[in-house]
């Protein structure tokens, strides 16, 4: 029994670090998941920091919206291949993570 919940473990980890993609996420909206793509561009606004994956705003796929910025200079993941983990809503028919749980390089 033990190796099952083990290997399940195993398992869940892999795939959640694999990510879903920022295509896909309006398919997974109120689900905790791991989206992963490729950031077009990065806004600042006052305590505001807005996350655009794979066009500028107001064409993006996906939001990253962050209000209480703990991750230091998010200007670092411009252009670069992110994930972000959290539960999925939508604004505006965009699909986004408010305040993720983590922002990472893919």
């Amino acid at each position: 029994m033990k190796n099952k919940i083990i290997l399940s473990t195993l398992l869940f980890s892999t795939s959640a670090q694999a990510g879903i993609a920022t295509t896909d996420a309006i398919n997974h909206i109120g689900e905790y998941q791991t989206v992963c793509g490729h950031v077009a561009n990065v806004i600042q606004k006052k305590q505001q920091v807005f996350i655009n994956f794979d066009k500028n705003y107001p064409e993006q796929t996906f939001t990253v919206y962050v209000t209480n910025n703990d991750y230091g200079n998010l200007h670092k993941y411009r252009s670069k291949n992110v994930c972000a983990d959290g539960v999925l809503t939508k604004y505006r028919n965009t699909p986004e993570i408010v305040n993720p749980d983590g922002i990472y390089l893919q």
